[in-house]
């Protein structure tokens, strides 16, 4: 994944917006280097759940996710939250 927090930064400073979801592996050097560039950081509560071609609910992602949000507008005031996606997003 280290690959592609590099290309989200790289397009992140071209003005792209971005949001990359990824596990939450706090103790690796792509999650410090996604943190220290990211405008907002959002740990999801839970598991992450996806559907298949079907819509028929697959087996949940095998450990806590991370949305990293990449927007040049919004970059002085970074925010980390905690969200469940059970809830409305607030």
């Amino acid at each position: 994944i280290g690959k592609w927090v590099d290309k989200a930064i790289e397009e992140h400073k071209k003005g792209a917006k971005i949001v990359l979801l990824a596990f939450a592996s706090t103790d690796t050097q792509w999650f410090a280097k996604a943190w220290e560039a990211a405008s907002a950081t959002i740990f999801l509560t839970g598991r992450v759940n996806f559907l298949d071609h079907a819509g028929n609910k697959r087996a949940p992602a095998p450990k806590g996710s991370v949305l990293f949000v990449f927007d040049i507008d919004h970059q002085e005031e970074a925010e980390f939250r905690l969200w469940d996606p059970r809830k409305p997003y607030q």
